[in-house]
């Protein structure tokens, strides 16, 4: 019976993840430049969120970037054949990012029709790149020997075309789908590492890869549709004491920094992929309302620090201004020609400094008013999905605890019936098995 009950919260499980799946790319479903999340997590093996992955689909293109833990199976989900993927970009060669890669080469290689690839299988990432399909042909050359004699696969599906790059620039260009690459800060030991901007018939996403806050994301960044920015997390009390948790967090962006950097790239929307949620034995991982009270934070500061600071220096250099007309006009007549030149210039001064706070007091204000407009209805979201975490999927898991006990149920009262004679239990063979890819969900 454990395996009845294993099998009843695996495919729970798989609804779930697939209903967040189809949450994530509904707003863009009838359009042809459509960008998918497929995982949003680290390298810690989630149940709820794969490995970092995201794809694009441009036209007939499909562009994936990264393959972290489960892209096929994300993949499968959406109903896009695995063999049908373009073009594979690397952001940088850390393993939560990469370990899907072989998963993706190999699966969509098979004769089945989620694979069939009779094509290369094209990579495309910063130096590193083909010394990483070199080992992985090298690690799969018995696999790849057995399937071409024994399958008959197409051997040119099972080949690589893997192009590199060192510097910032377009390194995919082909049917008016273009890709450009940057690099990103992710730490003085983690290089190379670089985002992505894809444009398409005068649109545009924006992947921030990882990093730490970089200009180079909001040079980017700026005006896109879609930014897709990294995000990591971790509780006061446990960033304070724990070395290990502060170096992974100084490779990454706070909520706080992300916040900053939207409100300056201004993207039509914002998005978090792979958010970093660090957590030790006594002290748990950041919780959806604290991440939510950090862009609030975000907020005030925004609106309430940086905005006071500059209306008091409206005061200050309002008081200067005064201070230096008062003595221009203190200025007796029959010297004017020789006093004033410099009280007029200190009035000048004092002119530009108002302007200046001005604008400083304009900015920032408009900043608040953008910032709120964006997390807003993040902030509505992730409290809808906590609510439904909550609430509902607490009583989907009592329900099914208790199909689970009617199973055990009836498993024993089974037990103590006498067995069908052999005979009998020949004409009456076990029904086919069906293939766990045909199940459809409810």
């Amino acid at each position: 019976m454990s395996s009845t009950g294993g099998t009843i919260r695996k495919k729970a499980a798989f609804a779930c993840s697939l209903a967040a799946l189809m949450l994530a790319s509904a707003s863009h479903a009838q359009t042809d430049f459509k960008v998918t999340l497929l995982g949003t997590a680290s390298p810690a093996p989630r149940v709820d969120r794969f490995g970092p992955s995201t794809l694009v689909e441009a036209g007939e293109q499909k562009l994936l970037f990264d393959a972290g833990r489960g892209v096929p199976i994300r993949l499968r989900q959406l109903n896009v054949p695995i063999g049908k993927i373009t073009a594979l970009f690397i952001t940088h060669y850390h393993s939560d990012h990469t370990s899907g890669i072989p998963d993706v080469w190999l699966t969509g290689w098979l004769s089945a029709p989620y694979g069939r690839r009779t094509a290369p299988f094209r990579v495309i990432g910063p130096v590193g790149a083909k010394a990483l399909m070199s080992n992985l042909e090298k690690a799969y050359a018995l696999d790849i020997k057995i399937r071409i004699e024994d399958e008959k696969l197409p051997q040119e599906g099972i080949a690589t075309a893997v192009e590199e790059f060192d510097k910032d620039g377009v390194v995919y260009d082909n049917n008016g789908v273009k890709v450009i690459a940057f690099a990103v800060e992710h730490g003085a030991a983690i290089k190379p590492a670089v985002g992505y901007r894809v444009e398409y018939k005068g649109r545009s996403v924006t992947l921030s890869g990882d990093t730490r806050y970089d200009e180079n994301v909001v040079k980017h960044g700026t005006g896109t549709d879609l930014l897709i920015h990294e995000v990591g997390s971790a509780r006061p009390e446990l960033l304070a004491t724990s070395v290990p948790v502060q170096r992974i967090i100084a490779h990454h962006t706070t909520p706080r920094e992300a916040g900053q950097v939207f409100s300056r790239a201004k993207p039509k929307m914002a998005v978090y992929a792979h958010i970093v949620l660090l957590s030790s034995d006594k002290i748990p991982e950041p919780t959806l309302e604290e991440i939510v009270a950090e862009v609030n934070r975000t907020k005030l500061w925004l609106q309430n620090e940086q905005l006071s600071f500059w209306e008091r220096q409206m005061k200050v250099r309002g008081r200067e201004l005064e201070r230096a007309q008062a003595e221009l006009f203190s200025a007796r007549l029959s010297k004017i020609q020789q006093a004033s030149a410099a009280q007029q210039m200190a009035v000048q001064r004092a002119h530009h400094a108002i302007r200046e706070a001005e604008e400083k007091l304009r900015v920032l204000k408009k900043w608040g008013r953008e910032l709120e407009n964006r997390t807003d209805p993040m902030v509505k979201e992730i409290e809808q999905l906590h609510g439904f975490i909550s609430t509902d999927m607490s009583r989907a898991i009592s329900y099914l605890n208790e199909i689970i006990k009617s199973l055990q149920a009836y498993s024993e009262l089974s037990a103590g019936l006498p067995s069908a004679p052999t005979a009998r239990a020949a004409e009456s063979p076990d029904p086919p098995l069906v293939e766990p890819s045909s199940e459809k969900l409810p």
